[in-house]
């Protein structure tokens, strides 16, 4: 029995399953300080800030309908993508991901040719250096970079929650072979119980 369980042993140093890990670095952001799940929340709560404000300010001193109704439509979907990545994170749900992602990639779009155009437009008004259109430029600049950031941080998060349904098909699929092999009557494979479930050695 000895010499069977070492021979299986030295069999599953070479035939090792994938396995998962709640904090492996690739699902770690901020030099390893907090898991992308996490982040994801906090990214999303502060962009529901972000667009609240922003719409906010604009809605005030804007008289035009049309201009409201935009930025009404405008906050609506900033705000129905964020809660619905806060739900994805939160349920592990990879489908509540993707309008985030497809939503905040158009607004980078968006605002990377709006920066393109005040640019230019100094260029014709000769005041590129002065306070206020600097103070635009840097604003526009680090939206932009913080949101390609979340989106690039979101994307990890869609790579945990396909990992770890990923290891618990696997899980399942180890479960039922194990069973079907004792309920035939076969002898089954030597199994390790580790603390979050049974694996195969």
């Amino acid at each position: 029995m000895a010499n069977r369980v070492a021979d299986l042993r030295m069999l599953s140093k070479r035939e090792l399953r994938w396995t998962f890990r709640e904090r492996n670095p690739n699902y770690l952001a901020l030099c390893g300080l907090i898991h992308v799940k996490h982040l994801t929340i906090a990214y999303a709560v502060l962009q529901s800030i972000i667009a609240t404000a922003f719409v906010m300010r604009v809605f005030i001193n804007t008289e035009e309908a049309v201009w409201k109704f935009v930025l009404g439509l405008f906050w609506v979907v900033a705000v129905s993508s964020a809660a619905l990545v806060i739900a994805g994170s939160r349920r592990l749900r990879c489908a509540y991901l993707l309008p985030y992602m497809s939503v905040f990639f158009v607004f980078i779009a968006g605002v990377v040719m709006k920066l393109f155009v005040d640019f230019l437009d100094t260029a014709n008004t000769k005041d590129t250096l002065e306070p206020k259109r600097m103070i635009v430029f840097c604003v526009e600049s680090l939206f932009i970079v913080f949101s390609v950031h979340s989106i690039i941080i979101v994307s990890h998060l869609f790579s945990y929650i396909a990992d770890w349904k990923m290891d618990q098909e696997i899980r399942k699929a180890e479960q039922r072979l194990f069973e079907e092999r004792l309920e035939s009557g076969k002898e089954p494979p030597f199994l390790i119980a580790y603390p979050d479930g049974l694996k195969f050695d």
